[in-house]
């Protein structure tokens, strides 16, 4: 019955391939080790050890097979999950969209301007006044219109199935 190894058992992140070929290599080794007298045989990493089955005939060297199956473990994540991490994903987007157009440590600056200019009869209202309500009404507008994105975005996501979610594309949040 071959050795069963799960990949959760690969070391530092080997995947299969990475396995067979030193499984291979260390069958190479031992072949090798068959025509050398007075030396102690070679070892390998557990795993490979037992992934390796030795054929013994009278008179003849010992043969070696790779005799092993890999089982992938992997967790399953599950939809929920999924539709989580790209609503999360979604989020950080959305958030680097909003603060790319004005920097979040400002923005209370801003606001605090524009409402004591707001305070101000519009016909007395001076320039920069002017230019901190257009500020804030400019960042407003283009906050609206991430939020419209991401919103309709994110229902998107709610609907996604196990069929169509791993194919399923992140747009970018872009609004003119």
């Amino acid at each position: 019955m071959p050795f069963e190894i799960h990949k959760s058992q690969f070391w530092d992140g080997a995947d299969q391939n990475e396995f067979e070929n030193a499984v291979q290599n260390y069958i190479r080794i031992l072949h090798d080790f068959n025509r050398v007298v007075g030396k102690p045989r070679p070892t390998a990493h557990p795993l490979i050890e037992r992934a390796i089955r030795r054929i013994q005939k009278e008179g003849h060297p010992d043969q070696f097979l790779a005799d092993y199956v890999v089982i992938d473990d992997t967790p399953q994540i599950s939809l929920e999950d999924k539709k989580s991490r790209l609503i999360s994903k979604l989020r950080d987007l959305e958030n680097a969209a909003l603060t790319s157009v004005y920097p979040r440590g400002k923005m209370r600056l801003a606001l605090h301007k524009c409402n004591k200019a707001l305070l101000v009869k519009e016909d007395q209202r001076t320039e920069a006044q002017l230019e901190d309500i257009a500020l804030v009404k400019r960042i407003q507008d283009f906050t609206e219109g991430v939020q419209e994105i991401a919103v309709h975005l994110e229902a998107e996501i709610e609907d996604l199935t196990e069929q169509n979610i791993d194919s399923w594309q992140m747009p970018e949040l872009n609004h003119d």
